[in-house]
């Protein structure tokens, strides 16, 4: 974990010296990614699995789920600071899915 962590905090060092560096910047969101999505599951698991009655947690909104890890003592942050990571991935999900349509219809226009 802290390999992960020094290789991390490496890797954005890097990307802040040349934010041109297009790998380096793909390999901090592809971490970004990866990390918010397992904590989530791992999160939801857990909840599932100390509760009397787990298919609560089935159709629970992400908000009210990071609450009540929060509550629990799971989590070093509250809802807000987590809104925050979910809107960063909303953010680069979007800019993603533009650049893709972007270079989409440069090739159809251009044949």
């Amino acid at each position: 974990m802290q390999q992960q962590r020094l290789l991390s905090a490496i890797s954005q060092q890097r990307y802040q010296r040349d934010i041109s560096n297009i790998q380096i910047r793909d390999d901090l969101v592809q971490r970004f990614e990866f990390t918010y999505e397992i904590s989530h599951k791992m999160l939801k698991r857990y909840l599932e699995h100390s509760s009397a009655s787990p298919e609560q947690f089935d159709q629970m909104p992400f908000a009210d789920l990071i609450r009540s890890d929060n509550e629990q003592g799971l989590l070093q942050s509250d809802w807000p600071v987590w809104r925050g990571y979910r809107d960063m991935r909303l953010a680069y999900w979007l800019i993603t899915i533009r650049q893709r349509l972007t270079i989409w219809l440069v090739l159809v226009i251009t044949g």
